[in-house]
């Protein structure tokens, strides 16, 4: 019995060290920008991390039949020595239902600078 109350334990607390450590970016009429502070880990020239954008109503990439989202994760790469940034992968959800991802290969990222007073800028 406390073989199995220490495993349990054990457990919980590596699913905790691994857990998400977010913090708001941004906080706009379009809704809330986190970071997973946890995510942050250098990628070769690039710094990696994992962003959320939360919208407060439904977003869609483009017309119908795409799925409606209103929550997007973004694994995003970064240039810090030219500010630019891309995305590597996407994944959206509607109400915490995954709908829709889309991945690219580190040869297909294409990296912009962000557009002014964007969340992205932020």
């Amino acid at each position: 019995m406390v073989r199995r109350a220490a495993v349990v334990l054990i457990s919980f607390w590596s699913l905790a060290a691994s857990a998400a450590d977010w913090q708001v970016v941004a906080d706009t009429k379009l809704g809330q920008l986190k970071m997973d502070k946890a995510s942050v880990s250098s990628e070769g020239k690039y710094t990696a991390a994992v962003l959320v954008y939360e919208f407060k109503d439904l977003q869609r990439l483009s017309a119908p039949p795409n799925a409606a989202f209103n929550k997007r994760q973004d694994d995003v790469l970064v240039d810090c020595a030219h500010p630019v940034l891309g995305l590597h992968t996407s994944r959206f959800f509607e109400d915490g239902k995954l709908t829709e991802t889309q991945t690219r290969a580190m040869a297909e990222v294409k990296f912009n600078p962000p557009a002014p007073d964007s969340m992205a800028a932020t």
